[in-house]
């Protein structure tokens, strides 16, 4: 049996955090709940299961789908300010950034399942209200829920991949769960393109709401729990009722903890207030950020601003516009290969260099040496352009 200081920085913090679970030395052959603690953990292989489940990713095609139809959107709408024009598309990212803030961090609470369904039930409904709209406000409201909504299936698909992997297991599975993230926003101006020429941009929305429907309700039928701090807590929430024991808990939580399991709204509050904590004491995390953030604002930039120049520029039609974007594609699935490939590799060496102590900065070594084309692929598209020659060619 695994003691409560042993469990302890487990549930402080991060997922990276459950990389100190010792699980192979855990007896898992053991009873859950022996009769000289009042500790609950893994019952192998009854729990394990749980854990080990596949799960649906979401679409992230609504984030730049609409960039081709903005024109039509405003035209439709009336819109003439260039701010709220430029809002057609980029408020859904404005929520993006919001969401894993406020709703992500309730998942290590009540469990990736729960706030995955919810959050993706308001996901799929938001997008009736946006094809539905009968003026540029409402449009943009129902953006930004939809924005708050999506924004979770991207930030708690990346905390599910430590729940399944070990930490020398998760370059390959880390690259799968980023492909719908880098391909959906390359793939929505091709699709918006032809679905806006074709059928109008209401439409859009409506195979949005077919597609994130099917997903949705998939995800629910088929996905299982996989927090294991959360399968722990629920078991030990049953074996209280079971027993009439009630100072047995959770083998995750401390006793303070689970006394303020309580109070719901401390409890949500200190959820809440997780990230932003990391964030203050740790200045790797604040560079990261600062990071992640300049190169998601250069690149969602580039994604609304293609379409519209190419029609501009070049006299492509809304159609072949979205082929712009092929080559970002392109350039998104070599990285994700190499890093499939090398992540893993790297952290195993650099574990053992380290006396076989793994640190979570391991895994950034992938990311130096690609961070360094960034600002050089930019410099083609900031360039001076002429009608008819494109790239190096003009």
């Amino acid at each position: 049996m695994v003691s409560n200081n042993e469990f302890g920085a487990l549930h402080l913090e991060s997922d990276l955090s459950k990389e100190l679970l010792p699980r192979k030395e855990v007896d898992y052959n053991a009873l859950t709940q022996r009769h000289d603690s009042t500790e609950v953990c893994y019952s192998f292989p009854q729990d394990s299961h749980k854990a080990k489940t596949k799960r649906f990713r979401q679409s992230f095609l609504t984030s730049t789908i609409v960039s081709p139809a903005a024109s039509h959107i405003t035209s439709e709408f009336h819109v003439e300010s260039a701010i709220l024009s430029s809002l057609i598309t980029t408020i859904f990212v404005l929520a993006y950034m919001f969401g894993p803030l406020i709703l992500s961090p309730l998942s290590e609470l009540y469990g990736r399942r729960l706030i995955l369904n919810c959050t993706n039930a308001v996901f799929t409904l938001s997008h009736i209200g946006c094809a539905l709209a009968p003026n540029a406000g409402t449009f943009l409201a129902f953006r930004i829920i939809s924005g708050l909504a999506g924004s979770v299936s991207l930030s708690v698909g990346g905390g599910i991949v430590p729940d399944l992997f070990d930490v020398h297991e998760r370059g390959v599975p880390n690259a799968l769960v980023t492909t719908g993230s880098l391909f959906g926003p390359v793939l929505g101006p091709l699709f918006g393109g032809i679905i806006t020429q074709r059928a109008g941009w209401r439409w859009i929305f409506w195979v949005l709401l077919i597609a994130c429907a099917v997903v949705s309700i998939a995800m629910a039928a088929f996905t299982l729990e996989t927090n294991a701090a959360v399968i722990i807590r629920h078991k030990a929430s049953k074996l209280r009722k079971e027993t009439g024991r009630e100072d047995l808990q959770s083998a995750y939580d401390s006793e303070k903890t689970s006394t303020s399991f309580n109070n719901p709204w401390l409890l949500v509050g200190h959820a809440i207030s997780r990230p932003w904590k990391m964030l203050l004491h740790s200045p790797l995390l604040v560079i990261l950020c600062i990071m992640v953030g300049l190169i998601s604002g250069l690149l969602y930039t580039l994604l609304t601003t293609t379409s519209s120049f190419f029609q501009e520029f070049y006299r492509w039609s809304l159609e072949t516009a979205g082929l712009a974007y092929m080559g970002l594609g392109l350039g998104s699935l070599v990285g994700l290969i190499v890093f499939a490939k090398t992540s893993d590799l790297l952290t195993v060496r650099l574990t053992k260099a380290n006396n076989g102590i793994f640190q979570p900065e391991m895994r950034i070594v992938t990311a130096f040496l690609p961070a360094l084309f960034i600002p050089v692929s930019f410099f083609g598209t900031a360039g001076p352009r002429k009608p008819r020659r494109i790239g190096l060619f003009r």
